[in-house]
């Protein structure tokens, strides 16, 4: 029904301790069921076990929904953020959002 992809950050301006969720994919019949939040809550305790302090998220900009979940996960959009990514020949704006991970 879905999965998700972490690791360190690849980001040139992360600190050692930032990990970075490079996705949460759910297939669409799942949505809204709390598949995403449970692979998000995986993801998380995860990275807390690798000793990550804080983790961050590229978003495209108009992805309401996308953004909307992250922020209900606690992440918070990074102001200054904005970068544009090549899809097959468009160029779209993506945000960074970021989350501190504490540990429990």
């Amino acid at each position: 029904m879905g999965w998700c992809s972490l690791g360190k950050s690849h980001d040139a301006d992360a600190a050692p301790d930032t990990g970075e969720l490079l996705a949460i994919y759910v297939a669409r019949e799942h949505w809204g069921t709390g598949a995403g939040r449970a692979l998000w809550l995986e993801a998380r305790r995860l990275l807390v076990d690798e000793g990550f302090r804080e983790v961050t998220v590229w978003v495209l900009r108009d992805n309401a929904r996308t953004i909307r979940f992250y922020e209900l996960a606690g992440f918070v959009l990074e102001p200054g953020s904005e970068k544009l990514i090549d899809i097959g020949g468009y160029w779209l704006p993506e945000v960074r959002l970021r989350c501190r991970l504490e540990s429990r």
